[in-house]
């Protein structure tokens, strides 16, 4: 889930509920952006980013409310370097408090410097351990830059989230993407009779550093 999707929150927390033997999931929200669209499409801004501390302790008030003891990951959404979040030192406390109350604290990661965000991340300490446990980023078959770094973060000890393993839908069966990438998908695709997105997938999940 995310903060800026919406009801996502309250729709996972509803789906919960209503399953109460269910102790196989995990669950993880995101924080730093804040939904303004009003549920219309054609909204000039559907949402703001802003990845102050006032704006985590509001945030983290708001998911832990809804999702409970069920939370267990929280990230910041959408980590670049541009964002102020990785030096202030006020947010980087009130985060590593949440850590210590046995949450994991984690971010995630978008745009072309992915790589150096993971690494400058990942070597943050407070209090003597490192602050993140978790990261996503943007990995697929059509952008694989960011993989060295992810490496780096598997073998740091932090669990590594595949996300846009699709490339936003180029990668589904059928989209004509004329890249050396995607007809390679194609021509495995063929050999095992499988669905492009299956291909796609399974490239994501197999590289070593990929937790989830």
């Amino acid at each position: 889930c995310a903060r800026s999707y919406g009801l996502s929150e309250q729709f996972l927390a509803d789906w919960l509920s209503d399953r109460p033997d269910v102790d196989d999931v995990v669950v993880a929200s995101k924080w730093g952006y804040r939904y303004v669209g009003e549920w219309e499409l054609d909204a000039a801004v559907h949402e703001v980013k802003d990845h102050s501390l006032g704006e985590f302790v509001d945030q983290w008030t708001a998911s832990h409310s809804i999702l409970g003891e069920a939370l267990s990951i929280y990230q910041i959404h959408s980590l670049t370097p541009d964002s102020p979040a990785l030096s202030n030192p006020a947010l980087l406390d009130a985060l590593a408090r949440v850590r210590d109350d046995g949450y994991r604290i984690g971010f995630s990661t978008s745009g072309p410097s992915q790589a150096d965000v993971v690494r400058q991340a990942i070597s943050i300490e407070i209090g003597g351990a490192p602050l993140f446990g978790v990261l996503q980023s943007t990995w697929n078959l059509l952008e694989t830059s960011v993989g060295p770094a992810l490496a780096e973060a598997a073998e740091a000890g932090l669990s590594v989230v595949v996300k846009e393993g699709m490339a936003n839908g180029r990668l589904a069966p059928g989209v004509d993407d004329d890249s050396d990438a995607r007809r390679a998908v194609d021509r495995v695709a063929a050999e095992l009779d499988v669905p492009a997105d299956q291909v796609a997938l399974a490239a994501a999940l197999a590289q070593p550093w990929a937790a989830y």
